[in-house]
């Protein structure tokens, strides 16, 4: 279910960057052309192009960006950035898609467009990128908060996996993940707090825990050592219409160079 619903989020932020650089590209014609205040500090010397010369070159730009913008990794769903990351591979991707974008204008246009518009189209495409996404965090983030695109979720276990899975949720609040409860197979634990996060009863009342939270999913984050409560928490989960994910325990192995792989759905 949050892969479906990161999938349609990323797919929001590709089809709105592609508008924005495309809105950009426009504007920044009409910086460098109808702007007095920019006009006397960069003098256009060469008259004014028409309108339709510039628009004709979005073609490009929905190309060379959609392209660039893809294989750059900027809509993986299972790559979690922070705001800092992001905006790093942003600019960097916004670069190469100008470089390649003012390689393809000097070869696809007879009359070339003024070096001076590429700099001030760069720079407010970035600019207008960075903000437009970083909007889109916090609308995110609020609307999750709201549970409109929030998940609600119960962990099984209290140990270091689980408390990794509590840390990296709060991190990363943007993707939709609240964790409510956890579940504990110590009986003295139940009623306590971890990382502000409630212990809500055992691993063995999960199924009334899940019914009386009306949470989403169960994340299961025991460790190896306890197949037999994994399986139990599995078979009480059965009949109940919420998903279910097991974090393996395998952290301790990463030493060893351990590489996790998905093999053709194994």
């Amino acid at each position: 279910m949050i892969s479906r619903r990161q999938a349609f989020l990323e797919s929001i932020k590709f089809i709105v960057d592609l508008a924005i650089v495309s809105l950009c590209w426009v504007a920044a014609y009409i910086i460098m052309f109808y702007w007095h205040l920019f006009k006397r500090i960069v003098p256009v010397t060469k008259g004014t192009p028409p309108l339709d010369r510039y628009s004709f070159l979005i073609i490009f730009i929905l190309l060379i960006w959609g392209v660039m913008f893809r294989t750059s990794g900027l809509y993986r769903g299972g790559r979690v950035r922070s705001f800092v990351g992001e905006a790093a591979a942003v600019l960097r991707s916004n670069l190469m898609a100008t470089v390649f974008f003012i390689i393809a204008c000097f070869f696809a246009m007879e009359v070339k467009p003024s070096r001076v518009v590429f700099v001030v189209f760069w720079g407010i495409s970035s600019a207008g990128l960075l903000a437009w996404r970083a909007a889109f965090r916090l609308l995110v983030r609020y609307l999750s908060g709201k549970e409109v695109f929030g998940k609600r979720s119960i962990v099984a276990g209290t140990g270091p996996l689980a408390r990794e899975f509590i840390r990296r949720a709060k991190q990363y609040e943007h993707l939709g993940v609240k964790v409510i409860g956890l579940l504990s197979d110590n009986p003295d634990e139940v009623g306590r707090t971890i990382m502000g996060i409630p212990v809500l009863g055992t691993s063995d009342e999960v199924q009334k825990i899940v019914e009386q939270t009306k949470a989403d999913e169960v994340v299961v984050a025991l460790p190896m050592e306890a197949p037999d409560r994994i399986t139990t928490i599995l078979k009480n989960l059965s009949d109940e219409m919420v998903d279910l994910k097991v974090i393996p325990d395998v952290t301790r192995f990463c030493s060893l160079r351990l590489a996790v792989e998905n093999f053709e759905g194994l």
